[in-house]
């Protein structure tokens, strides 16, 4: 998938008349996680796939050869729009693609639509990219928060699911994604009990080489497991019918 958006960006390119290509170079930037909880789903695999997309293209476009780098933004939006700045206004990146989780993607997008410059995002699903800060120069190739909650909550609501408690993941997507779920859940009859945020964290521990976890190390999964588990528990006295 990574792959194809690449190339969709690529066609964006090649299909505009008045494409302004800077420096003669049409550079392309892979801002990613290459160290947290994204990377292995983004991260170096983008990276590879950004590289090899534009081998498929033939390594140039509009005549002009193609150059892919990359960044780490740390699950960070300072960091990450700090990067695109530097990006659009000193080394003349034409186009932004990638850049995974939602707060981070929003905060490029804030970057590329005040530079009136490319964004791409195929790694966020926040319905806000085409929602309340929809950009004429962002591009969201992935699915989204409204999608989600159409496609799952109207169907478990309709075969009888009508009552809903809400452990979110303290960040845009998450809140994004009980937002657009409620919204489906109320339209068909559910309701929705309550709800509590719980951390997203972004540290990226490595695997433990034996089975029993050292001694204060938790896996990032485990780490939101539990920080949901707890949140869930210290919400779960408000709202005895739901348990019972």
């Amino acid at each position: 998938m990574r792959r194809f958006a690449f190339l969709a960006a690529v066609f964006v390119f090649s299909g505009a008349a008045h494409a302004q290509v800077s420096d003669d170079v049409v550079k392309i930037g892979v801002l990613t996680d290459l160290s947290g909880p994204a990377a292995t789903a983004t991260g170096p695999g983008s990276v590879a796939a950004a590289q090899m997309a534009a081998e498929d293209f033939g390594g140039k476009v509009l005549g002009k050869p193609i150059t892919v780098i990359s960044a780490d933004h740390q699950i960070k939006p300072d960091v990450a729009a700090g990067i695109a700045r530097q990006w659009y206004d000193v080394d003349k990146v034409d186009l932004i693609v990638d850049v995974p989780v939602s707060a981070v993607g929003l905060a490029v997008q804030q970057v590329a639509n005040d530079r009136k410059k490319l964004f791409i995002t195929h790694s966020t699903g926040t319905a806000d990219f085409h929602g309340k800060f929809c950009s004429p120069y962002t591009m969201q190739w992935v699915f989204d928060t409204h999608a989600l909650a159409v496609g799952t909550a109207h169907e478990v609501v309709k075969r009888g699911g009508d009552s809903w408690f809400f452990l979110t993941a303290d960040y845009a997507f998450g809140h994004s994604l009980e937002r657009d779920a409620t919204a489906v859940i109320v339209q068909n009859g559910g309701k929705v009990i309550g709800s509590v945020a719980h951390p997203f964290s972004r540290r990226k521990h490595p695997r433990p080489k034996s089975s029993g976890w050292p001694a204060g190390r938790l896996t990032t999964s485990t780490q939101s497991s539990l920080a949901a588990n707890s949140a869930f528990s210290s919400a779960a006295s408000k709202w005895p019918d739901f348990l019972s």
